[in-house]
C-alpha cells in the first residue's frame, strides 16, 4: 500500500531564466496552473494522503502557496538550506527518515503528469519502479534507458538506441533506499553534497532491482528550459479542446 509521496523542490531552476526569479520552479505556471498543483491534484486522486516536500530556494513561497490549498492533504516541508550548493541527492538525504521505512512515490518537481500516470505507477507489480517516456527524441541531455524484459540494464546520457528517457517520477521500497541511503551518505561524509539522486539510482542498476514502466498514452513532461516550458503549454492547450 502506497501512502506517501516525496517530492524535490529546493533547486534553483536557472534554466527557466525569469520565470524563476520571483519564485522556484515547482510554482512556474503552466497552462494557468503552477507545476506542484498539478502533481498534488494527481497524488490526491490517487488517495495519496501524505506528501513531504524538500523546498530550498524560495520555499517561503511554496509553503504561502499550500497554505490554504489540499487540505486534505497531510504535507510536511523539510528545508534544504545548502540549496544553492547542494543538489537532489542531498535534499533526498535531508528527507529520508520520513521514507526509509515504507514504499514511496518520489517526485521531482519540474514534472507534469496526471492521475492515471500516477494509479499506473502504483499498480505496478514491481516494487522498484521508474517511469520511462519513450516519446523523448534522443539527444537531448537525458537518463535513457536500456531495458531488458521491464529491467533496467543501462541508465545515461550516452546509452545506444535506448527504450526511452527515465523520468522523476518513480516508486521506491525501503530495500533500495536503504542501499541509496548508504551510498549518499558516504558521499555527503566525504563533502560532495552536489550529486543527482539519480546518479546513485545508476550505479543502482548494477547492485539492485530497478524496473521501467512505459508511461504509455500517460500525459509527463519534463520542464527545464523555456523551450519546453512553451512546449508543454501548448500541448496542454491542445488536451483542454
Amino acid at each position: 500500500m502506497i501512502n506517501k509521496a516525496l517530492i524535490l523542490a529546493a533547486g534553483l531552476g536557472s534554466r527557466l531564466l525569469k520565470q524563476t526569479e520571483e519564485k522556484p520552479k515547482a510554482l512556474v505556471e503552466i497552462n494557468g496552473k503552477a507545476i506542484l498543483e498539478y502533481q498534488l491534484e494527481a497524488l490526491e486522486k490517487n488517495g495519496i494522503k501524505n506528501v513531504v516536500i524538500v523546498i530550498g530556494y524560495k520555499g517561503e513561497n511554496i509553503r504561502s502557496f499550500l497554505k490554504n490549498r489540499f487540505t486534505n492533504l497531510k504535507i510536511k516541508f523539510i528545508e534544504n538550506k545548502d540549496y544553492a550548493d547542494s543538489n537532489s541527492s542531498y535534499s533526498f538525504w535531508l528527507a529520508k527518515d520520513e521514507i526509509k521505512n515504507e514504499p514511496y512515490l518520489h517526485i521531482n518537481c519540474d514534472i507534469i503528469f496526471f492521475a492515471d500516470l500516477i494509479k499506473k505507477l502504483i499498480e505496478s507489480r514491481y516494487d522498484n519502479v521508474i517511469v520511462i517516456d519513450k516519446n523523448v527524441p534522443h539527444g537531448k541531455k537525458r537518463e535513457y534507458v536500456l531495458l531488458k524484459e521491464d529491467k533496467i540494464v543501462e541508465m545515461n546520457r550516452g546509452v545506444v538506441n535506448p527504450v526511452g528517457q527515465g523520468t522523476g517520477v518513480a516508486k521506491f521500497s525501503p530495500e533500495n533506499i536503504q542501499w541509496l541511503i548508504e551510498k549518499i551518505k558516504t558521499n555527503i561524509e566525504a563533502g560532495d553534497k552536489n550529486q543527482t539522486f539519480y546518479n546513485f539510482i545508476r550505479e543502482g542498476i548494477y547492485f539492485k532491482n530497478f524496473y521501467g514502466l512505459d508511461s504509455g498514452n500517460s500525459f509527463i513532461k519534463e520542464t527545464n528550459t523555456l523551450e519546453e516550458l512553451e512546449e508543454i503549454n501548448q500541448l496542454l492547450k491542445e488536451l483542454k479542446k
